[in-house]
């Protein structure tokens, strides 16, 4: 090591200040050890466009520049409205034009709360106050430039993360989480875009893909719909630890934060609420003025607003050739949205109408087959009577094997397989409904038989079509005895299951265990189905309407 510098403070004795009007006795002063040494470094830039162009700031109100590495020194402006004792918190050399640096600093232990953010464009020689419009009680302690948008400002502040889209003409606070703490550093991960901020609490935040930010704008926030560029998406299978997400047999001293989602993740923007026809009349209604009558809108109107489903925006990703993907539901609120797709295809499970009270650390919700990697592309739609009407995109974006996969997508037949094996594991879902729909048609017909005197034949049949259902279920979904006894058994729809799932688990090809294994269970699942069918369709059907001629009560069809 070598010095490039002579001291850059001001070497001033802390104890010969005044505290408050007046110099108080070394001996009246409390805690002094818990404050700065003053007359210390603070903040040290170097530009990364200009070798040897280096900012200094100390924590006693100097900003130091030197343009040829060090070999001198000058002491910089100092900037309108900063006291001379001021904290220089941060400094950040322009990543866009050699001569901007940008300041953060701050003079609290003075009273003085305010913002205090300046830029420099010839190398501090003159300034001007970036501040904006950040609240007046805003402490900032940190400064970051986007390395793409040069008005793409991040400020670290005492209550909380801001950013600025006009180069600090005005400023939003963050949301999304972003507790209200002191931010006392930044950083921007350029690879993916990424802000990583620092708190006083010796905590790390981190804003996954800030990029949207860079194209929003008053024209986007205005538009009815606005959805901004796609990162583009790993592909891989996640990992979950101890077999479930959150690590549930670590106790709840292990500390743990989530990862980023997984996938392509969609950033949108709703200008306004996407209302039902109710809700959109009620609004009219609303703004008329308070002594206006009110019309009644007609029973027609009034009766077609009861039946109309829910307002329903939908993401709709698209593969290369323009197919339908994946539809994932999107937000129906006005502001800034986030929706992640999980780079697979639907799931063949059936579709549960209810989210259960309890689901197990363990058990997964259900999933489909990984897409291939490719170029894809998406879309924010709204569902019409007319079909999609298109309100915002298409937004291409590319899924890209990682390194260590980098093979396995080579293989063509690799996606055909996972397509059988959804189709086995939708058929097979479905002839398990059926079975549960035909059990509970049974138990009306047995109540219904029971009430229509001298058809005891059809009590006998029935039973007999019921000894075939469950036999057909014991097949299909789970033998009930060999399963209360603990004897090992492979009905179709768990060896399709299985097959499917752990097949989909990876991103390799099938193994040939797999694709016989499949095959067979194709075939005795086609069986199955006709059987089923055959019940359900042809003898039930039949019962039933003898039930019916011979006077019986009505039972489901």
């Amino acid at each position: 090591w070598m010095p490039i510098s002579p001291d850059l403070t001001t070497d001033r004795n802390r104890y010969e200040l005044a505290v408050g009007e007046r110099v108080l006795s070394v001996d009246s002063l409390y805690d002094h050890a818990a404050m700065s040494h003053y007359c210390t470094i603070s903040a040290v830039a170097e530009s990364p466009l200009v070798e040897g162009l280096l900012y200094v700031g100390t924590d006693d109100g100097l900003i130091q520049v030197s343009e040829d590495g060090g070999a001198s020194w000058r002491t910089a402006a100092r900037p309108d409205g900063l006291a001379p004792e001021a904290f220089i918190n941060d400094i950040e050399a322009s990543a866009h034009d050699a001569d901007v640096v940008l300041v953060a600093a701050d003079d609290h232990k003075s009273g003085d709360y305010g913002p205090q953010l300046h830029e420099s464009r010839d190398r501090g020689r003159t300034w001007r106050s970036i501040g904006g419009d950040l609240p007046e009680d805003t402490i900032v302690w940190s400064i970051e430039q986007d390395h793409e948008s040069p008005d793409l400002l991040f400020a670290g502040a005492e209550h909380g993360l801001f950013v600025s889209l006009d180069g600090g003409a005005h400023w939003r606070e963050l949301g999304g989480g972003v507790p209200t703490i002191a931010f006392r550093d930044l950083a921007i991960q350029r690879r993916d875009d990424d802000l990583v901020a620092a708190t006083f609490g010796r905590g790390v935040y981190v804003l996954d893909d800030y990029g949207p930010l860079r194209s929003l704008t008053e024209e986007t926030t205005a538009a009815a719909a606005s959805l901004f560029p796609v990162r583009d998406a790993w592909w891989y299978v996640p990992y979950l630890p101890m077999q479930a997400k959150g690590q549930p047999t670590l106790g709840s001293t292990a500390f743990r934060a989530p990862n980023p989602p997984f996938g392509a993740t969609f950033t949108y923007h709703l200008g306004e609420d996407v209302l039902s026809a109710r809700d959109r009349r009620r609004e009219d209604e609303k703004a008329l003025d308070a002594e206006a009558d009110v019309q009644f809108p007609g029973w027609d109107r009034l009766f077609a607003e009861h039946v109309e489903a829910d307002p329903v925006l939908v993401l709709l990703v698209r593969d290369g050739d323009g197919r339908p993907v994946r539809s994932i539901r999107a937000e129906t609120k006005a502001g800034l949205h986030r929706t992640t797709w999980d780079l697979r295809h639907p799931a063949p499970d059936p579709v549960e109408l209810k989210t259960p009270e309890f689901r197990p650390p363990w058990a997964r919700t259900p999933t489909g087959p990984l897409v291939q990697p490719g170029a894809y592309s998406v879309e924010l739609v709204r569902p019409t009577d007319d079909g999609y009407e298109v309100l915002a995109g298409p937004e291409p974006f590319s899924v890209a094997p990682t390194p260590a996969v980098a093979g396995s997508a080579a293989d063509p037949g690799v996606e055909e397989f996972r397509s059988r094996c959804a189709d086995a594991a939708r058929g097979a879902a479905g002839g398990a409904k059926r079975i549960d729909a035909a059990r509970d048609r049974i138990r009306h017909l047995r109540a219904g038989i029971l009430e229509t005197p001298g058809r005891a034949d059809l009590a006998i049949r029935l039973e007999q079509h019921h000894r075939r259902l469950e036999r057909l279920a014991a097949d299909l979904v789970e033998d009930p005895v060999r399963n209360r006894l603990s004897e090992p058994h492979a009905p179709i729809r768990a060896r399709i299951d299985r097959i499917a799932h752990e097949h989909w688990e990876t991103t390799g090809p099938p193994t040939a265990t797999q694709v016989a294994s499949l095959e067979r269970a194709e075939t005795e699942l086609a069986d199955a189905i006709e059987a089923i069918d055959a019940l359900i369709d042809v003898d039930l059907r039949a019962l039933t309407a003898e039930l019916d001629a011979a006077g019986g009560p009505w039972t489901p069809r």
